[in-house]
């Protein structure tokens, strides 16, 4: 079953296709489904679990767990529970979350902040950045 809203709307608890939001949403429940699509606002009150491509280009906040396939990030995304995309994540937007971010690949262009105790996402983006200088060291 696919959910799709281009005004405002209510999406309960359950297991969709796809889910395309271009108005304002607010998900009540853990949400399961293979493809979320948000242009629009979309309030999570649960989980959300994407076993495809999750798209945000406009505004997502989420008070739990989120998890996809895949995440293009190029709206605003914040989260209270942890994120994770098990291939990639590209972040054109801004994404600010409470829990831990997980990557195969995480792709930042536009800005992320991270305010899980380990610290991880600070410390790949120090090992980038030292990587940053080895190679421009070796390019001299």
């Amino acid at each position: 079953m696919n959910y799709s809203v281009s005004g405002a709307g209510t999406l309960s608890a359950g297991v969709y296709d796809d889910i395309d939001v271009s108005g304002a949403v607010v998900i009540t429940g853990h949400v399961e489904c293979e493809n979320f699509d948000c242009s629009g606002t979309t309030t999570i009150k649960e989980g959300l679990l994407c076993t495809g491509d999750l798209d945000a280009s406009g505004s997502v906040k989420s008070e739990g767990a989120v998890q996809a396939r895949s995440m293009d990030i190029s709206g605003s995304f914040r989260s209270t529970g942890p994120i994770t995309a098990t291939e990639d994540m590209d972040i054109s937007g801004s994404l600010h979350c409470e829990g831990p971010v997980k990557a195969k690949t995480l792709d930042i262009s536009g800005s992320m902040s991270e305010r899980y105790s380990n610290g991880t996402v600070q410390e790949i983006i120090n090992k980038i950045e030292e990587l940053k200088s080895d190679l421009e060291e070796l390019q001299e």
